[in-house]
């Protein structure tokens, strides 16, 4: 099965080329097209990705930082009266942990203006966007926050034929321009998710084939 297949992270070629090889079994034992096979096995290595990329938190964390001998903020003009200073720490993109100090009278109210991530989910949204929209496949969850939206500065992907009879190539890009998706996927996630893709690819092939046999039997 002539394919193209570029990954630009540190990947063993052991986990690569037991990742294609399950995928040319769509097409050598079941019977798939070239393109069907790849964007099959393409699908499995997504799910797999955004199953392990980490969780958004809805809020960052907030501490009170008057400490024992109350520290307040006043506001600036006559007639307002101090309120606590709170510390809110949230990550910023692919910077860090960035830490902020805001005043509110409770934490609660510190926590509704200051602590809140608008976009929570985009990072396993991100990974939603190459489904729907290479492979027309929706993923559960991708709309639990509405504010997170996928566009093309975070995403960039295709899947397209190219060639005739032996020479044919199906070649698929997907890139994740989100600049903190490294720091939501945990160490070796990538070679995880192909091996996890790999074992689900195979193991859906053995049971259909299992399956067939039976009904001749």
């Amino acid at each position: 099965m002539a394919t193209l297949l570029d990954i630009s992270a540190s990947v063993p070629q052991t986990a690569v080329a037991d990742f294609m090889r399950a995928c040319s079994r769509y097409q050598d034992e079941l019977g798939n097209t070239q393109r069907t096979a790849i964007r099959r096995g393409t699908i499995a290595l997504v799910k797999s990705l955004r199953a392990r990329t980490a969780k958004s938190k809805k809020q960052a964390p907030v501490s009170d930082i008057t400490r024992a001998t109350p520290r307040y903020i006043t506001p600036k003009g006559k007639h307002q009266k101090a309120q606590k200073a709170w510390l809110i720490r949230r990550h910023v993109g692919d910077k860090g942990e960035r830490h902020y100090i805001h005043t509110a009278d409770s934490r609660a109210e510190a926590r509704k203006k200051f602590a809140q991530y608008t976009k929570f989910g985009l990072a396993k949204l991100s990974w939603g966007w190459f489904m729907k929209t290479l492979f027309n496949r929706a993923i559960p969850g991708e709309t639990a926050n509405p504010r997170a939206q996928i566009d093309s500065r975070m995403t960039e992907g295709y899947i397209r034929e190219s060639g005739a009879g032996k020479g044919r190539v199906v070649e698929v890009l997907i890139v994740n321009k989100l600049d903190y998706i490294t720091a939501a996927l945990p160490s070796g996630a990538l070679e995880d998710s192909m091996r996890a893709a790999t074992n689900s690819i195979n193991t859906q092939i053995n049971e259909g084939l299992a399956k067939a046999r039976k009904e001749l039997d």
